[in-house]
């Protein structure tokens, strides 16, 4: 509790603190690997999800297990997707019931978000435990300037619609924004209709979100965030022959909100923040006897998370700074389980974690770095300790270059402690990675990126099924290659990126699954006026895979899909909007064994009012 100490020291002259929040947007350190995506890239691309949109970004691997609703996970550089941290105006959004504590990115809608951070590679010593692969950070909009309303109507392929109206707007020290959004689609069948599936799986989701706050003067601000997700959704019982089933449904809740505040003390040098957060998660799965199987399956979850920061930002002058974050966390979770009959119950059980984190960031024309460490006390272990370093320089060519190390750590989920295949004496799982980056800039027309990044994992958590239930019994390596181009000329914006990425597990000697060596990205805009058009091209190579019905290995053939679309602005409260979604109708599978959509049309309106 030494940097507590320290803390205490160091604003020993300072006023007495209020609440607090921390708008992490605000203090990104050069020297993290961060991609962000806009208000204005999620309005351009009308994502059916936030799944969606991530697809673009380098490092990143979106794979769904048949349509729009179906489960879909988010890799970050070879890490398992397990791996990643969401956070949503600064609540933990991983659902720690889920077997592995993961976030099931198939219902988080794009409603209302103002910015996405993706922070690539481990970073417990700025977010605490989860962080092992990578942060992805949600923020949502907060109003400004006058009342404003909005719209969002759409149609197409798989009887799909999809409409969201919000309003936002600042009056005097108040501001809010609020947005509902529903979508539903017919869908296809999950399991690949190649392999004689042919019953659609339908899903209907509603999102809502709010952000209200009090700015009393230029020194304090309060928020206060709610969002709400409900989504039904037609399942299959597996990929491949015989996966279709007329009667399997998922129905799952989310609720997230939490109160933030900050205040500026010692004439703006002190920044002191408070945030205290919740979320809560319902997951309901029913299964009736049919014509293609006599089991019957019920089950559901419940789980909870509480979560108390405190962040404290001190600037010593223009060039150095330091920050402190206190951090406390409690999960809580049970289930029910009824198959054939046979009732099993996950009886509530509970872990918490307290720690703190003080990192040293440096900031000038020609150098940049951070050096941080975190302790974290969790409750089923003893003391963790992680650390990061980064240092780079600027040229006076426009080019910037830089060298990092950091770690990461995840705990057990309450799943893997204590469900009927858990193990109460499991240890954390731990990261660290090495990271060069290189980074040129030609004016304000031509940036180009180059990063190396070498991630090893161990104490990973997995199933032994000879001793059926979990150990600490796996380690990986995931090592690659990023680049990144982006020319502006105008009208035209052109945007590529590559990844190269070669995992390897180390217990069984082969690569880690669904992790393509070479993927790309392309995306070219032109702009004229209230007249745009873009173009999008998606490549991922050969991938390691598991058949769904044999359980042997496979691989997963390496597929290009196209999308185009344009949009029309009438006024600003009347915009046309249409897009063709793999365009050459490909044939493709991003799970072994699962569906995916073909050509696909959609069309709609939005506007501001």
């Amino acid at each position: 509790m030494f940097l507590l100490l320290f803390f205490h020291l160091l604003t020993a002259h300072a006023e007495t603190v209020i609440v607090e929040a921390t708008p992490l947007e605000e203090s990104v350190e050069a020297s993290r690997s961060v991609e962000i995506i806009t208000s204005q890239d999620l309005k351009r691309k009308a994502p059916a999800t936030v799944a969606d949109v991530l697809r673009d970004v380098p490092g990143i691997d979106v794979v769904r297990q048949g349509p729009v609703g179906q489960v879909t996970s988010v890799y970050i550089r070879g890490a398992r997707s397990e791996d990643t941290l969401v956070l949503i105006d600064g609540v933990d959004a991983n659902d720690v019931m889920s077997p592995a504590g993961g976030f099931d990115f198939s219902a988080l809608s794009a409603v209302n978000i103002e910015r996405i951070e993706v922070y690539r590679g481990p970073q417990s010593v700025r977010f605490g435990g989860g962080a092992l692969g990578g942060v992805i950070n949600i923020v949502t909009k907060e109003g400004k300037g006058p009342f404003t309303a909005s719209y969002f109507a759409e149609g197409g392929s798989y009887d799909s619609q999809k409409a969201a109206a919000g309003v936002s707007g600042r009056a005097g020290a108040f501001s809010y924004s609020a947005a509902l959004e529903g979508s539903q689609t017919a869908g296809f069948s999950s399991a690949n209709k190649s392999d004689g599936n042919t019953e659609p799986d339908g899903t209907k989701i509603g999102s809502a979100s709010t952000k209200v706050g009090w700015h009393p003067d230029l020194l304090s601000n309060v928020t206060a965030s709610f969002r709400y997700s409900d989504a039904q959704m037609d399942i299959d019982r597996h990929g491949g022959v015989n996966g279709d089933d007329p009667n399997y449904t998922s129905h799952s809740r989310q609720i997230l909100t939490g109160v933030q505040g900050d205040h500026r003390f010692l004439d703006g040098r002190l920044k002191s923040t408070l945030g205290i957060f919740y979320e809560e998660v319902s997951r309901a799965d029913n299964n009736y006897a049919d014509t293609l199987s006599s089991d019957t399956l019920f089950d559901s979850f419940l789980s909870e998370t509480q979560k108390v920061t405190s962040d404290h930002e001190y600037t010593l002058d223009d060039h150095n700074l330091l920050r402190l974050n206190l951090l406390w966390r409690e999960e809580t979770g049970g289930a029910v389980e009824t198959f054939n009959g046979a009732t099993t119950r996950f009886a509530r059980q509970k872990q918490s974690v307290g720690g703190e984190g003080l990192t040293y960031i440096y900031d000038s024309e020609a150098w940049f770095g951070d050096a941080g460490v975190r302790e974290d006390e969790p409750s089923i272990t003893g003391t963790i300790t992680n650390g990061r370093a980064a240092l780079g320089y600027h040229l006076s060519t426009g080019t910037r270059v830089s060298a990092t190390y950091g770690t990461g750590y995840k705990m057990p989920s309450l799943y893997q402690l204590y469900s009927s295949f858990g193990n109460p004496s499991l240890h954390g799982e731990f990261s660290d990675t090495w990271e060069l980056t290189a980074e040129q800039h030609i004016g304000s027309a031509f940036n180009m990126s180059l990063a190396y990044f070498k991630n090893r994992y161990r104490n990973m958590i997995d199933f032994d099924s000879a001793a059926n239930h979990f150990l600490n019994v796996a380690s990986a390596v995931a090592d690659g290659v990023e680049l990144q181009t982006s020319a502006k000329l105008d009208p035209i914006v052109i945007d590529v990126n590559y990844t190269y990425l070669r995992t390897l597990d180390n217990t069984t000697g082969l690569s880690l699954l669904r992790r393509p060596q070479n993927s790309a990205n392309l995306n070219v805009r032109y702009q004229i006026a209230k007249f745009e058009v873009y173009a999008q091209a998606h490549y991922k190579g050969d991938r390691a895979d598991t058949d769904p019905v044999t359980f042997s290995r496979t691989t997963a053939a390496a597929y290009s899909v196209f999308n185009i679309g344009a949009s029309y602005e009438f006024i600003s409260a009347l915009k046309f909007h249409a897009r063709v979604e793999n365009f050459f109708g490909q044939k493709y599978e991003e799970v072994a064994g699962y569906g995916t959509p073909g050509l696909s049309v959609y069309a709609g309106l939005s506007g501001e009012l």
